[in-house]
């Protein structure tokens, strides 16, 4: 298990932030978006063993915004995620061990099996949950945020969805009543230009996503989503104008996705190239050649931390394979369902 790795050179690495980033902040970002990719890659591997049931919709090349968003966040703060959404959950501090036993679909997981990565659920760490429905993550969170403006409670809802969700009511009807209501919202696009299979400039019209965000009034940016410190920043300048209850924000990330909608999607609607320049964009290889080039960061350091997380990951995938899968006679329980006919309910 390992990265890429890449020489990186003066255009490949970040370098819109780098006055207001410490080492320890630095080297914690490159810490979280390694542990998400090597997350993912075992996920592969236990995938084509068949020990993970369903489709891997994978983070890889959009690390930074999910690591860059969460490092910015206060830990009350909640997050409302996607079908893409393992980045998002380890990034909010997710147990890998429960998330490992998550996606194999055992009883000691965080849905107890149940849930899988398009319905995870991680209440200890802010993680609110994920959703498979294009940009209905949105709404859940529009309502999250209108409870806590209700309540008094303080923190703010990020919600993450991707450029496609942007064509959608759920985008539209939560932009105007999050601006309506002035919602403690932080609304981020991860914008990789595809949804699923079609290029984003084919589907959307008018000048972009930070425009439609203004026709409701509320504020945005766009930035570079393959870019962790700059991401960070952008983040936290959201968050300060939202906790201060100045209203919901916008951030777009523009990133490029390296593998297809799914795992073992083969992508002949791209062009190769495409796939190539998504490679040499990788925000792992950027923030890598920041580090060495600050003299923060050696051959050796970096080996031990891939140990470490592999270590970790190591764990997490044992303690999930000898786990027990769900008994059959709970199959009704920790399920969500209508009354029957008769006053039964399952």
């Amino acid at each position: 298990m390992g990265v890429r790795r890449v020489t990186a050179s003066a255009t490949n690495v970040p370098g819109n932030v780098l006055g207001d980033v410490s080492k320890e902040t630095a080297l914690q970002l490159y810490r979280g978006m390694l542990a998400v990719r090597m997350f993912e890659e075992r996920m592969i591997e236990l995938s084509t063993q068949g020990k993970v049931g369903g489709n891997l919709h994978l983070d890889t090349g959009q690390e930074a915004i999910a690591v860059g968003v969460c490092h910015a966040l206060a830990p009350s703060d909640l997050v409302v995620g996607t079908h893409r959404s393992l980045a998002h959950a380890i990034a909010k501090g997710a147990d890998l061990r429960k998330l490992a036993a998550e996606m194999l679909g055992k009883a000691t997981g965080y849905c107890k099996g149940r849930g899988g990565k398009m319905h995870l659920t991680c209440p200890e760490v802010g993680f609110v949950t994920a959703n498979g429905i294009v940009g209905a993550g949105l709404g859940i969170a529009a309502g999250v945020a209108l409870r806590q403006k209700m309540t008094g409670s303080g923190p703010a809802v990020v919600s993450f969805f991707g450029d496609g969700a942007v064509n959608h009511a759920y985008f539209h009807e939560t932009a105007n009543l999050a601006s309506l209501w002035n919602l403690p919202l932080l609304m981020i696009c991860e914008n990789n230009g595809y949804a699923v299979s079609v290029r984003a400039d084919r589907a959307m019209a008018g000048p972009g996503v930070v425009a439609r965000a203004a026709a409701y009034g509320i504020e945005g940016e766009s930035v570079d989503g393959n870019d962790v410190m700059q991401v960070s920043a952008a983040a936290k300048r959201a968050l300060g104008a939202v906790h201060a209850g100045n209203g919901p924000r916008l951030i777009e990330c523009r990133t490029i996705r390296v593998h297809g909608h799914h795992e073992g999607d083969q992508q002949h609607y791209r062009p190769r190239e495409e796939i190539e320049e998504a490679v040499k964009r990788d925000p792992i290889d950027r923030m890598r050649g920041f580090l060495v080039g600050q003299g923060w960061l050696t051959v050796q350091e970096e080996t031990a931390l891939q140990r470490e997380l592999a270590s970790e990951i190591d764990d997490a995938v044992a303690f999930a394979e000898q786990s027990p899968s769900p008994a059959v006679s709970e199959l009704h329980q920790h399920v969500y369902g209508e009354e029957r006919a008769g006053g039964s309910r399952p």
